[in-house]
């Protein structure tokens, strides 16, 4: 592999490159930008971390290759899908304790609109960011925006499992997280 930091490669599949090839076509095409959207209430017994869930999503990035793939559709014989060894996960947050409740949700739509409008490097290394939005000390928004090429609706469910499974196991200080 040409890159020191590169795990793995694989052939694009005939899907991918399809989607691939659109997104070259028309690079500000929100058409394969899958931006999904999570009001998340922790119990009052059990305070929120948030530190815990950003160590959740860096963990499950990098147990699985997916999240740590990007595309190279030109330098080799045909397009293939790098597998970048470590990843640090895009994860931003913000604070919107101090709004109220219109403004907070008025923040939650525009953030999700800059992300449907910013894109990716299809290079990679990572397709898919993290957004956390602290509305009150038990209440947070979490926004995952992922191109469809490496995450699709039917595996999110799986990601959102793995990434409280491993936060369940970490708030517990649970070895095996």
């Amino acid at each position: 592999l040409p890159q020191a930091n590169l795990a793995d490669a694989y052939p694009v599949t005939a899907l991918q490159q399809g989607m691939l090839f659109h997104c070259q076509m028309d690079p500000h095409s929100a058409m394969y930008h899958d931006v999904f959207s999570f009001e998340l209430g922790f119990a009052p017994e059990v305070p929120f971390e948030r530190e815990l869930l950003i160590q959740a999503i860096t963990r499950v990035v990098a147990a699985n290759p997916a999240l740590r793939t990007g595309f190279d559709l030109h330098s080799f014989a045909e397009p293939l899908q790098l597998v970048y060894a470590n990843v640090t996960p895009l994860i931003d947050c913000i604070d919107l304790s101090q709004q109220d409740e219109a403004a907070q949700a008025a923040s939650v739509e525009a953030c999700i609109l800059r992300l449907k409008q910013s894109g990716f490097d299809l290079q990679g290394p990572s397709l898919i960011r993290f957004t956390l939005l602290q509305k009150a000390a038990q209440t947070v928004h979490l926004i995952i925006d992922a191109h469809h090429a490496i995450l699709d609706g039917w595996s999110m469910a799986t990601l959102q499992r793995q990434i409280f499974e491993f936060y369940r196991h970490l708030q517990q200080g649970d070895a095996l997280a």
